[in-house]
């Protein structure tokens, strides 16, 4: 967290922390950021807008989830959506 340069971008203070990807569930992270950072860390939830079969386990979709993100978000994407100019 760039919390030092991130004023300098905008006049805003930052009021939350998500974290997502498979280490965040490295255990006592989002705890020691909070209280090294003294800013509220919380899980993101990448999968919670979506709706799934009701044969999906919950419990599984809430333990991958951390580790979708990437994957929701190209998967979200249309052909075209984003193009870049080579030069």
């Amino acid at each position: 967290v760039s919390q030092s340069r991130y004023p300098t971008k905008t006049d805003r203070p930052i009021e939350a922390i998500y974290l997502c990807g498979g280490s965040a569930q490295v255990p006592g992270l989002l705890e020691e950021l909070s209280a090294k950072t003294g800013i509220a860390c919380f899980f993101a939830k990448p999968m919670r807008a979506l709706d799934w079969m009701e044969s999906f386990d919950e419990d599984f979709v809430t333990e991958v989830g951390l580790s979708m993100g990437v994957c929701l978000g190209l998967a979200l994407r249309r052909l075209g959506d984003k193009v870049h100019a080579i030069k």
